[in-house]
């Protein structure tokens, strides 16, 4: 009963039960007012989302205010259909036609900058080769270029003689080393035999005995070379910029073109007829070497050295071993350069004993030594048949006693050598009667040196790691002489541990290992070569 008095009061109650009705109804006029008032609901539900609808796909449901009600003009767009294979071949004619462009302006500049064999002169060699070695290293140049257009140069100024021929030669041996960025690269095989084919044509003119010799240049020299390369530089820049201040001063618009468009003119003083740059260069070039006595023109002033050239050859070539596997036929191969490069080094050698430099000739007979203390009689003796057998020689080889040319060579460079050289020289030589099996002198020059006290104190890493494998071979040598005693001697310090890091033959490896990767590629260029390994 509760529940039916709840429920018609419920239904017959209006909606705002504060606000009496006025017309009340009985329940079946009710319930049909309830049905029609749903109904009216439902319609404006649905109205409202048509609308909605409507709102959201013309975009005016997010408008706002005046916006909404607004005309608005209806764009139509077409799709464009991509035409992709006329795209492409238009894609492809534009790089071929780039390719022939690019190629046309390289042919140009090839021709341009190609000389002529019967316009040349001296001067116009030395002029191009300033504008070459001007260039290097500028943003946009290709060393490899540089280095070929210095090559068929250097072709080109044989003719010319050994004041022209050796400028160039050195020009192109720097290029040669500076093509190498990094401490870690080295110096390709062909490359490092194109380079000590270049450094033995220079020693075939010094040693021809013709009395040729190199120095370096004066401060005349040096002027006369700036003077010539900002020339080939600017191309006349300088006198263009004295028209434009002298134009800048008040002459007129139709005089300053005038100036500008008309070129100086260079009068020869000795026949009043009009030259030419290169023509006044060349007279200037004659003039010059008239006015020198015999000697001064058998003297090469060229920037550079040699000795530091033959210096960097040899580190070149040991860098080039340290990377080749020595397991591999290149490893092999590679060995054979070092018979060419000690013939260098032995006529460098020569060369400056004759002009009196000591000092290079010394640094030269360290270089040499190093290339042959750890050679035994008989590898030599299998070395010399062979590189007679590749030359095809008839006549026999020559026998020569290797201890004796060690004494000779490590004699020089204790009279004329610094300190390093004496104490690096002194090791070799120790080391070869070691692996000779000649003990006792080996030991005497070890105790007359006094190399156990000098040693730690030298700081010199490379030194220390000798000294170290000059003791082993020492102690293996008593060892194999029976002297039990003098053997562990030898041994005891260097076998009490880290043995391959005291020998430079390899990097040591173990749970406290806290070196750098910079210290760790520090100790691999120290690396020992593999044909100095004896143990």
């Amino acid at each position: 009963m509760c529940t039916f008095y709840l429920y018609h009061l419920l239904t017959l109650s209006p909606p705002y039960p504060h606000i009496p009705n006025p017309h009340p109804l009985n329940p079946h006029q009710q319930d049909s007012g309830d049905s029609d008032d749903s109904s009216n609901w439902d319609s404006d539900s649905s109205s409202d989302s048509s609308s909605d609808d409507s709102d959201a796909a013309d975009g005016t449901s997010e408008l706002k205010g005046r916006a909404r009600w607004l005309k608005r003009t209806t764009v139509v767009t077409e799709k464009v259909t991509k035409d992709k294979q006329g795209r492409s071949e238009e894609r492809k004619k534009a790089k071929e036609e780039a390719a022939k462009l690019k190629a046309q302006q390289d042919a140009e500049a090839k021709e341009k900058g190609q000389l002529k064999e019967e316009d040349l002169t001296p001067s116009l060699v030395q002029k191009k080769s300033l504008e070459i070695v001007s260039s290097r290293g500028r943003k946009g140049s290709d060393p490899k270029v540089l280095l070929g257009q210095l090559e068929a140069l250097s072709k080109l100024a044989v003719k010319f003689g050994p004041r022209v021929e050796i400028p160039v030669l050195m020009h192109v041996i720097t290029a040669q080393f500076d093509m190498q960025r990094t401490i870690d690269d080295y110096m390709e095989t062909p490359m490092w035999r194109s380079c000590a084919s270049y450094i033995e044509r220079i020693g075939e003119i010094l040693n021809n005995g013709e009395g040729w010799r190199i120095d370096t240049p004066s401060a005349e020299d040096e002027e006369l070379a700036s003077d010539m390369m900002m020339s080939a530089m600017a191309g006349g820049k300088s006198s263009k910029s004295k028209k434009m201040k002298a134009n800048m001063a008040g002459v007129d618009a139709m005089s300053a073109m005038a100036t500008m468009s008309t070129d100086e003119k260079l009068i020869n003083p000795n026949t009043g007829e009009v030259e030419t740059e290169d023509q006044r260069m060349e007279r200037l070039r004659e003039e010059r070497e008239a006015k020198m006595s015999p000697e001064e023109l058998k003297t090469v002033r060229v920037p550079g050295s040699l000795s530091l050239f033959l210096s960097r050859l040899d580190e070149e070539y040991n860098k080039s071993l340290q990377r080749i596997s020595p397991h591999s036929i290149d490893y092999v191969v590679r060995l054979r350069d070092e018979v060419k490069l000690v013939e260098l080094l032995a006529a460098f050698q020569c060369y400056y004993e004759r002009l009196g430099g000591v000092a290079d000739a010394a640094m030269l007979a360290e270089l040499r030594v190093e290339h042959l203390y750890y050679r035994h009689d008989s590898i030599v003796m299998q070395v010399k048949e062979a590189t007679a057998a590749a030359a095809d020689a008839a006549a026999p080889t020559e026998v020569v006693d290797m201890a004796n040319k060690i004494a000779d060579i490590c004699t020089y460079i204790y009279q004329h050598g610094s300190d390093r050289q004496k104490t690096r020289a002194m090791l070799c030589h120790i080391y070869h009667h070691a692996i000779h099996d000649r003990f006792l002198e080996a030991r005497d020059l070890l105790l007359m040196s006094h190399l156990q006290e000098t040693i730690p104190v030298t700081g010199d890493i490379s030194t220390m790691i000798l000294f170290n494998r000059t003791m082993v071979t020492l102690g293996l040598a008593a060892f194999r002489l029976g002297k039990i005693w003098d053997a562990h001697q030898c041994l005891s310090d260097i076998c009490s541990g880290r043995a391959r890091e005291l020998l430079a033959q390899g990097v040591s490896t173990g749970r406290f290992n806290d070196k750098t990767p910079d210290q760790e590629k520090a100790e691999k260029r120290r690396y020992v070569l593999f044909v100095c390994l004896c143990i």
